[in-house]
Order: structure tokens, then sequence, then C-alpha cells
């Protein structure tokens, strides 16, 4: 017989909210168990004083596995049967199979665990005398692991549940009194974790030879892995509502005529069916917008929530077969671009709830015919859908540019997880706020090599019916004009820091003149030249006279920003110089703004000088040439001394821009 638990702890209605590690508040479900639980612990404290006299009730009584488990099964018996409906509803499958778009269940079912809201409270909590439980998990091939500590194991499966799970999950079985009705379930963390904790229980079904001490867990049995579930990405219905948390916490009348309760049933059916799990996470149900801070969590954890489960399974609401398939409204949304992206495994469904590409794989992000699909809606090539990490920030804004989202910060917000970063919730602050902020955090989070990628954008569609003077991109449809140029990369010597000054940025300032297509009268001031720059502003099509010695001979033009006499410079942003050393490294390739500064205010330019960028519809990018040595081409870099700069119309400063 196992060691023995304290039977008071099992029954104490308190200890089963401090197990869960979070703050819970009892339903009315949990009270009515509590009450029948009490009646019946009274009930057998008076027959355990008639058969011991000398004991003082349960706690001086061992108590064996077998107790606990019928403790625990009169804990899911006493849940059946006063079920909270607000918790649990059942669905006719058979009714289900009929409905129109109904998923073919098929005759292949799987063996659902009970999935009952009761919580296993401090089922497994031990005394200080009592010896350690172990447990052995076998292999599908009958071979031993290791001899884990039962509380270790239990440790790992808090922390995945916690930690990587969902806030809440649907959960669904088939019913123990009717195989035929499906019983789906909102389950929170603690309820998700006790729940498997209950099974890990049921899974330890004898005693090891070689070690009386330790159980063996079934074959094929892994807590984490029983964890696993389905997620759901689909658009949400315009022409009904679709089933929120409130909707059903307040047992709102729901049956298969509502589209939107369908919904949620097809894919607990599906999920259940064909891809083997007992519990789903679908954003409409499972995230209680009424709580500000839930809300914030859903919204930064969600990319790390459809990367973590086992299928994501894509409903497509305007699709009837493979061949309208690229121009469903899924591929427009800017949250489905994430959920496309993030998963593992992918598969897609037509509004019939069939599969689109019919005897497919276990994967739809593998299939050929679904790339091109993809890449045809979206522009995002095999490569990227398989591998992430291959894709540039320039790129990955492409992606979304296109995009449509409800509330305007969600473009800024969907995109947190695709770029790795994250950033506080804020409805209310605005587009633009929400999209400096994203720019700002990948700026922090991007390795050195990959940062100036993110200076490679033009103003973007429609920014020249204002005037715009911004060194950092106001949106993501300013990558749509990227360059998709190879320029030279530098290791920053200095990190780029945003400041109330502006970002502050180590910059190489080159002598420029307004010039012509034709390079005729272009004289070079020192040994680097380059050849006429053409960009395009706010007034059309223009070009740049790079260090051209005429320069200073060159009028004054108007600008906009200052409404008075300008001058230009060229800040080449790819070049590198470390601190004490007396070389610049001046890259061949260039990636640079163009900057304007009012000469009459400040003649000598230092790291304050107000200077602002001129908006180009494209990002500037030059080859740079010099008339004596060609660069070190294995690096694409040439070296000048400090001292030389000057000679060559160049200045090399940290400006804050």
């Amino acid at each position: 017989m196992p060691p023995a638990t304290s039977a008071t702890a099992k029954l104490n209605s308190n200890a089963r909210y401090e197990d869960r590690g979070v703050e819970e508040r009892p339903t009315t479900n949990a009270a009515s168990q509590t009450a029948l639980l009490t009646a019946l612990r009274n009930m057998i404290i008076t027959l355990v004083q008639a058969a011991v006299p000398n004991s003082k009730g349960l706690d001086d009584v061992p108590m064996g596995r077998e107790a606990e488990d019928l403790l625990a099964s009169l804990q899911t018996y006493i849940s059946s049967v006063i079920r909270d409906e607000t918790k649990t509803r059942v669905v006719d499958l058979a009714e289900m199979s009929e409905q129109p778009g109904g998923p073919n269940m098929g005759s292949g079912r799987v063996n659902l665990l009970s999935a009952g809201t009761v919580n296993a409270g401090k089922i497994l909590e031990k005394s200080n005398d009592e010896p350690e439980e172990l447990v052995i998990f076998r292999t599908w091939k009958g071979i031993d692991g290791e001899i884990t500590p039962l509380k270790d194991v239990l440790t790992n499966l808090r922390e995945h549940v916690f930690n990587r799970l969902p806030i809440r999950l649907l959960s669904f079985r088939k019913s123990d009194l009717d195989n035929s009705k499906l019983e789906i379930s909102l389950l929170e963390r603690g309820e998700i974790y006790a729940h498997l904790v209950r099974n890990l229980r049921k899974h330890l079904v004898t005693r090891h030879i070689q070690f009386p001490a330790a159980y063996v867990v079934s074959d094929k049995y892994d807590p984490i892995l029983a964890s696993n579930y389905a997620i759901l990405s689909h658009t949400w219905l315009q022409s009904s509502p679709e089933v929120t948390y409130n909707n059903w916490m307040n047992g709102d009348d729901l049956d298969l005529s509502h589209e939107g309760y369908r919904k949620l049933v097809n894919f607990c059916c599906i999920a259940e069916a064909e891809d083997a799990v007992t519990f789903g996470w679908m954003d409409t149900v499972c995230i209680d917008k009424s709580s500000s801070s839930e809300l914030d969590e859903s919204i930064r954890s969600m990319y790390k929530w459809y990367e973590n489960a086992k299928i994501c399974i894509t409903y497509l609401a305007d699709t009837s077969s493979i061949n309208d398939m690229a121009t469903d409204r899924w591929f427009t949304r800017g949250w489905t671009l994430q959920e496309l992206i993030a998963p593992k495994r992918l598969n897609f469904y037509s509004r019939d709830w069939k599969r689109v590409k019919s005897n497919a794989t276990h994967n739809d992000k593998k299939i050929t015919e679904i790339q091109e699909i993809i890449f045809n809606a979206t522009g995002i090539a095999r490569h990227h859908i398989e591998n992430l990490g291959f894709a540039s920030i320039p790129t990955k804004m492409q992606w979304a540019a296109k995009r449509q989202v409800t509330r305007s910060e969600d473009a800024s917000y969907s995109l947190m997880g695709l770029f790795g970063v994250n950033m506080s919730i804020a409805y209310g602050e605005g587009p633009k706020r929400a999209f400096a902020r994203l720019v700002n955090e990948i700026i922090n989070a991007t390795p050195d090599k990959d940062i100036l990628d993110i200076f490679d954008f033009g103003v973007g569609p429609g920014a020249f019916d204002g005037i715009f003077h911004e060194f950092l991109p106001s949106n993501p449809k300013a990558y749509l004009d990227s360059s998709n140029f190879n320029f030279s990369r530098g290791q920053l010597t200095k990190p780029l820091v945003m400041t109330h000054l502006g970002l502050r940025i180590p910059v190489l300032l080159l002598q420029a003149a307004p010039g012509s297509s034709s390079s005729k009268k272009y004289t070079s001031i020192g040994d680097y030249f380059a050849h006429p720059v053409e960009y395009t502003d706010y007034g059309g099509r223009k070009y740049l006279n790079i260090l051209d010695i005429s320069w200073q001979d060159k009028p004054l033009v108007k600008n906009v920003s200052f409404y008075g006499p300008s001058q230009h410079r060229v800040a080449v942003l790819n070049c590198t110089a470390a601190e004490g050393i007396a070389d610049i490294r001046i890259p061949a390739v260039c990636l640079a703004a163009i900057l304007i500064y009012d000469p009459e205010v400040q003649e000598q330019i230092n790291s304050t000088t107000r200077m602002e960028k001129l908006s180009t519809k494209a990002p500037v990018v030059f080859e740079l040439q010099n008339h004596i040595k060609q660069p070190d081409w294995s690096r694409g870099f040439y070296t000048i001394p400090r001292s030389e700069l000057a000679r060559h119309g160049m200045q090399f400063l940290t400006m804050y821009l």
C-alpha cells in the first residue's frame, strides 16, 4: 500500500485555491461540492471513531491510494451531478453532424480522459515523516526511464501549465453516461493542472519490481504531452456574433442554431477527432476582455500560445475549395499574420469544415501547392514560412503593410511576436505612438548585424499628401519601398538609443549639393566620389552631387521644414569606428539619409545641431568610389584615418536625430 496522505487536506476547500498558485473565486459548483464533501467527511469521521475508539478522526487513520481514488471519484461524481452549466455544455454529436457545414466525424474516435472541473486540491500533499514517492516513465518501447521524485514531476507540470499554456482552455470529452455526446468545459489554469494531476495518478498503474518505492507510469503517458492543445485561427463572423467569455460564464442560451457556437463546437470536434487532443483555445471565448490585465497578457503572449500549440486549425470562412483559397479574408487581417507564421503545424479548413487539401499530410505548411497559394496571397515565401529567422525587418514589415485591423493600434501590437519583442498594451494611444514604441523595442532587441535594416524604408503610400521629416518610420507601409539592397554592414561601436533629443546614432556626414542627372560639372572634393544620387521627395524627382567641390557655390534652397534657406548633408548610417582607433571604416555601398539644416542658425555642425531627415519615397542607397584605390571587397569597406576626413569633405560624429 502506498504512503498515507492527509485526508483533512484533501477535503479542505481553502487549500484547493492555495494549491493553484493563483487567486481564484469559488464558483457555485465548487461551493456545492464542498458542502457535499463536508457532509461525507463528517459521516466518515463518525464511522472511523466507532471502528477505532482511540482515534480523533481521519488524521489518525492511514489513507491508502484506494481511499484517495475513492475521494477523487466522489469529487468527479459530484461535479457531474451538480455541474455548473456556465462551465460545461453538452453537444449531441449526431445532431452536430446533421448541421449544415458540420464536420465529418468519421468512425474513428479517441479515448478522451476525464476533464471535469473539480480541483485536486492537496491530494498529493505528504506529511514530513512519509517516504518520498518516486515514478518511472516507461517509453513506448517498454524501456524504463530514470527514477524521478513525484514532487519534481508535479513541479515541472505546474511550471508548464502556468507559464506555457494559455490563461484558460476549452476542455472536451465524451460523456461518461452517453458516448454520443461531447462535453465542453471552460477551464482555468488551476483546473487544468488539477485535471492533469488526477490523470497522472490514474496512470500510476503498478509498483516497480526492482524498486518497490517507485510507481511505473503506464506506456505512452506523459502529463506534459497530455496538456497538448489545439488552437483556432479564424476571422470573426460579420453576420452574427461570436460566443464570448461573458456569454459562456453568464449561461447564455446557446445552441447549434447560433453560428458562433456552431463554429466553437466544430473546432472542438475537429481537434478531438483528427488531432487527438482534449484541450483547445479560441480567442473569442477564452479571453475575458473585460479584464485589462488579462487582455494585456493575452495579446503579449498570443504568438507564444500559437507557437506552443500542437496544431493550429485554420478556418477559412470564405473558402469553398482550394481554388478560391487565396482570396479568403483570412489572408488580409492583421492578427492572422502571426497565426500563419507561429504554429509549427497548421491545417486549413474550408467553410464546411473540410480539409482544403484532401488526403493531405498532417501539416499544410509543408505542402508545395499550399505554399504557392500563401505566397500569392501574402508575398510570404516558402523558406520564410518554414524558418522565420531568415526574414529581415523590412521583409516582415512588408508582410504586415497591406493587412487590416479593427483597432488601429493592433497594426503594431499584432507584430510583437513576429519581431520577438514585448511591450504593454495601451489602446487609445493611437497608431503612430504604438508603432514608435514597437520600433524602439525592435531596435533594443535586434543584433548589431541586422539593426541597420530598420532604416531601410521610404515614406509609404500617400505620405506625400503632407510633409514628413521623420528619421524613423511611422507605420509598416513605409517599408513597401525598401531598397532590398545588400548594402555593407559594419559592427556598431555604440548602441542606438532613443532619447528626448531623438535617436542617438553615429553617422558619417558627406557634403552634398543639388545637381542633375549629368555629372559633367561634378568635381570631387577629395579622393572619394559618388555618381549623382537620384531620389524622389514631395517635390518630385531630384538629384544630389555627393562630395562635389562646388557645393559651397550652390545656392541655398528653401526648405519646407524651416521655411528658410537650407543646406544638405548625406548621413551614411552603416559606417563604423571603434573608440580610440584612428581609422574609420567607410562602406562601399552606403545606406544613407538626406539631412537638411539651416546654416544661418548654426554653421558649425556638431552632435546637437538640429538637422532633420528629408523624406524620400525610397531609401537612399549609393555606391561610394575612390579615384585611387579599390575597397576591401571581401568586407566591402574603405579605411581612412580620422585626420583625413575633412580633406575629403567628411565628418564623423554621433548625432541626435
